[in-house]
């Protein structure tokens, strides 16, 4: 009899302890905090992608263009002297070297960037039509570089994924309390979640009360016969760095090829998915993270209750908001960079059609200036033709009427063939002598000025030789070359 109430005894007494962490009981909820350690003690493994950089490329391109056609007092400076390099003007600061190394390679005739050579424009219309389609090019990419989605750089997402594991303004665990950890274990684990309780400091912080409370927390978490090696569990803020890492120590490690951003994404949603599932107690504990219903970190216990932080509908926890914050900052990122690789091949499209661009306007252009002008169809040729088509089909009656001529058809026949205008009666006015003038034939008057100050630059020339203003080669072209629609189509797309 005395042998069986002692046994009856020491069941009720078993009964009646706190609820111990078995063997196993936490490897879930273990497995998921060494995945967002593992995630951010690597770091984000993010570079930074620079649109200048992307861009470098055909931006020179685009730069030796305007080199090539500017003008001579340009072209010929020393963009190494002390001037050049002391200038104010701040397209020197960007450009003066880019301008010092174009120059040299177009003389020399070498490729300026890539395989690309250029050669220098010649003086004429032609530098002019250049340089407006250059302009036109590096706006377009300039505009592109503005439109680019913004981003922290790498430099500044990966201290937020120290201060997840260590704390806010933490880039390492800390032993002063409040930092890392809470020094009190009720406040930092959330015991009951009936007071003050502060858990989700820092993910050091809830990791030492999931597992590290002592030998029997560490087996919970990493299984049976596993203990701290000796260590001091987790008791304070003083103890804390030690505990955890001795909990660290037995983490199973994360696939060699797993993306960072992927493996924490992954394991805050499998944090959220375990908090209160194993938990059969009252609702008023439901967000409990491990298998045990009151978390103070002693040898019996392995949980953090995170009842404290439930504010109305939603969870605040600490770690967990700068987790989400930096995969977020991660995420703009990587749009980011992706922009600007795209970014990249747009720079280069628009300078290779820039080069076509000029390549089909300097032909246009030559064959604009040196082909013979149309003949004009004037109102006295007009009428002659009209005159003259009356006699046809009679070669005496068209010789007869003194303004036409007759062109048989075969070479010989007088009533087949055609009655046309004769040559030089087609530029005068009927029956008055006098040549018909449009509005192009008035250059001669706009280019009168006796003196070199006094000539139109615009649409006249000063010959020093001859001492005389007269109408510029080409002037009435290159307008109506730069602003065809067909070239500037090519810079929309």
């Amino acid at each position: 009899m005395h042998r069986a109430l002692t046994g009856l005894a020491c069941t009720i007494a078993a009964l009646l302890q706190p609820a111990e962490a078995a063997a196993g009981d936490n490897t879930l909820e273990y497995h998921v905090f060494s995945k967002i350690y593992e995630g951010c003690i690597a770091g984000s493994k993010l570079t930074d992608t620079d649109p200048g950089a992307e861009t470098a490329d055909a931006t020179k391109i685009l730069v030796a263009l305007n080199v090539s056609a500017a003008d001579d007092k340009f072209y010929d400076q020393d963009f190494d002297s002390s001037d050049a390099k002391t200038s104010k003007d701040k397209n020197y600061t960007i450009y003066r070297t880019t301008w010092l190394e174009v120059v040299k390679k177009i003389r020399n005739a070498e490729a300026v960037a890539g395989n690309v050579k250029l050669p220098r424009v010649p003086q004429g219309p032609q530098r002019e039509m250049v340089q407006r389609i250059e302009e036109n090019a590096l706006r377009t990419i300039q505009a592109a570089i503005d439109a680019a989605p913004k981003s922290k750089t790498a430099a500044e997402i990966d201290p937020e994924l120290k201060e997840v594991l260590y704390g806010s303004g933490q880039a390492s665990a800390s032993t002063a309390d409040g930092q890392t950890f809470h020094n009190t274990m009720t406040k930092a684990c959330g015991d009951t979640g009936a007071g003050s309780e502060e858990p989700g400091l820092s993910l050091y912080n809830d990791l030492a009360c999931l597992c590290g409370g002592g030998n029997t927390a560490i087996e919970g978490c990493a299984g049976s016969g596993v203990n701290l090696g000796g260590v001091t569990p987790f008791s304070s803020s003083a103890t804390g760095p030690a505990a955890v890492g001795a909990v660290l120590a037995k983490c199973p490690k994360p696939p060699a090829n797993q993306e960072n951003a992927e493996l924490l994404a992954a394991a805050s949603r499998d944090f959220l998915h375990l908090l209160g599932s194993r938990n059969t107690a009252t609702a008023d504990n439901s967000p409990i993270y491990g298998k045990a219903t009151q978390c103070s970190a002693t040898n019996k216990e392995g949980c953090v209750n995170y009842k404290t932080k439930v504010q109305g509908n939603h969870l605040k926890i600490p770690w967990l908001d700068k987790l989400l914050a930096a995969l977020a900052d991660i995420k703009a990122h990587n749009k980011r960079s992706d922009a600007i690789r795209q970014l990249g091949r747009h720079a280069t499209a628009t300078m290779e059609t820039a080069l076509q661009q000029v390549k089909l306007a300097e032909r246009t252009l030559t064959a604009a200036t040196t082909q013979p002008p149309a003949t004009a169809v004037t109102p006295a040729l007009a009428t002659n033709k009209r005159e003259c088509e009356q006699h046809k089909n009679n070669k005496t009656t068209c010789e007869n009427a003194g303004k036409c001529k007759w062109e048989p058809k075969d070479g010989k026949s007088e009533t087949e063939g055609e009655c046309k205008p004769k040559p030089g009666t087609d530029n005068t006015a009927a029956g008055t002598g006098a040549v018909d003038k449009k509005d192009g034939d008035k250059k001669d008057e706009v280019c009168t000025g006796t003196e070199e100050k006094d000539c139109d630059k615009n649409k006249c020339t000063w010959d020093k030789e001859k001492t005389q203003c007269k109408v510029k080669e080409g002037a009435a072209v290159i307008s109506a070359v730069i602003k065809a629609p067909l070239l500037l189509a090519f810079l929309l797309f």
